[in-house]
């Protein structure tokens, strides 16, 4: 059976959402076993320089990176 990881930032916060990808994730079920992994978002002020954004991008996806399975 195949292996599915997931990686997200953030986790989703509207129900119908979450209840989506719920039911996404029972179906592939059948074909492979899906683990979803949720990094924590990096908070950012309210408006935010292009620098300011970039380092947010780049700690999101180092965390991300860590992540990764091995031998994916």
């Amino acid at each position: 059976m195949m292996n599915v990881t997931v990686l997200a930032v953030g986790k989703l916060k509207e129900s119908y959402l979450r209840d989506g990808c719920a039911e996404y994730v029972k179906r592939l079920g059948a074909y492979a076993k899906v683990n979803v992994v949720e990094v924590n978002e990096e908070r950012c002020s309210d408006n935010p320089s292009d620098s300011e954004i970039q380092s947010v991008i780049k700690k999101e996806g180092e965390r991300l990176i860590q992540k990764i399975p091995k031998g994916a």
